[in-house]
């Protein structure tokens, strides 16, 4: 059993806008997109580590804060960006 992280990456950026990070994709202008588990919100952030902005995906949690808890996955295409709401129990669509 492991018990230390073979720390074999490199760091893109950390804390910020980021808040249990369970889920990323690069989206077609390159950004990367990650999912939150701890409030509900997507991030985008440059590849050289500047996190650019977070939606809300999830607030339905009764939990503080809101959305906590309910974003586990995420995916896109050209057009739009899916994600997985365990919260809801569903897999959603953001145009």
């Amino acid at each position: 059993m492991r018990t230390t992280t073979a720390y074999t990456g490199t760091d893109v950026t950390a804390n910020g806008l980021l808040n249990g990070p369970l889920g990323l994709v690069v989206a077609p202008n390159g950004n990367i997109l990650v999912a939150n588990g701890n409030d509900g919100l997507v991030v985008e952030i440059q590849p050289s580590g500047q996190q650019l902005s977070s939606k809300q995906l999830d607030s339905t949690n009764s939990t503080v804060p809101p959305g906590a808890g309910c974003l586990f996955g995420i995916a896109t295409t050209a057009t739009a960006v899916y994600f997985v709401d365990d919260c809801s129990n569903a897999l959603l669509v953001l145009h």
